[in-house]
């Protein structure tokens, strides 16, 4: 805790094969998900999660202020905040998703699908741990894909809400997961071949570390 200097909460941290294999939980979670379900009913899930997120507003946004020290009221304010980012993203998936035909020449039919690219993986900052992760996580989980998210260890706490949250929504387990792990277990993550998208937010060489990672042993985006 920033504000008394006294620990807060103490959380284990995952190997490499204990975060990897999560990955592959997730990988195997998300098949199912995708081949199960269509836009709409990946919509109504989120739009439980978001009700089950703000259900727990009081232990969550607690959690943050303990863990990074950002007065409560705007902890809570993060948490309730998801739901206006969150429900734009829902709106536009359906039309966002949807096939598409390009035009081409008589007799030759062309489609444009938007299929899922696995399991995206999220690296998170510490300042806003449950805003800036819903920006990636509603579009992943609306496009069929399952969603890992990397938390800081300054708020490793706000990872497990939106984990939990999408549980208590009907999600299947481990669709959306936290991963407690160091660089070397991200490292591992990326170079997993379910792993089809990273997104990163935090320091400059954070990010070259991350995306020197995928330049040098996969090309994903």
């Amino acid at each position: 805790d920033p504000y008394t200097g006294e620990t807060f909460a103490e959380f284990g941290v995952d190997d490499e094969t204990g975060a990897v294999a999560q990955i592959r939980k997730a990988r195997d979670a998300q098949r199912t998900w995708f081949e199960e379900t269509t836009v709409a009913d990946r919509a109504a899930v989120c739009a439980k999660f978001l009700d089950a997120l703000e259900a727990d507003v009081d232990a969550t946004s607690a959690d943050i202020t303990g863990s990074m020290g950002k007065p409560l009221q705007q902890s809570r304010g993060e948490v309730f905040g998801c739901r206006e980012r969150a429900e734009a993203m829902m709106a536009l998936a359906p039309d966002a998703l949807a096939p598409e035909a390009p035009p081409g020449p008589p007799g030759i039919a062309r489609e444009l699908r938007h299929d899922p690219v696995g399991v995206v993986l999220c690296v998170g900052p510490w300042n806003f741990p449950l805003l800036t992760a819903v920006n990636a996580l509603v579009p992943a989980v609306l496009a069929g894909n399952a969603f890992a998210l990397k938390p800081s260890p300054r708020t490793p706490g706000a990872a497990d809400a939106l984990a939990r949250a999408f549980v208590k929504a009907g999600a299947p387990e481990g669709l959306v997961t936290s991963l407690r792990c160091d660089h070397d277990a991200v490292a591992a993550c990326v170079s997993e071949p379910g792993v089809g998208h990273v997104v990163f937010t935090g320091s400059v060489a954070g990010g070259r570390a991350v995306y020197g990672e995928v330049a040098a042993r996969r090309f994903i985006g």
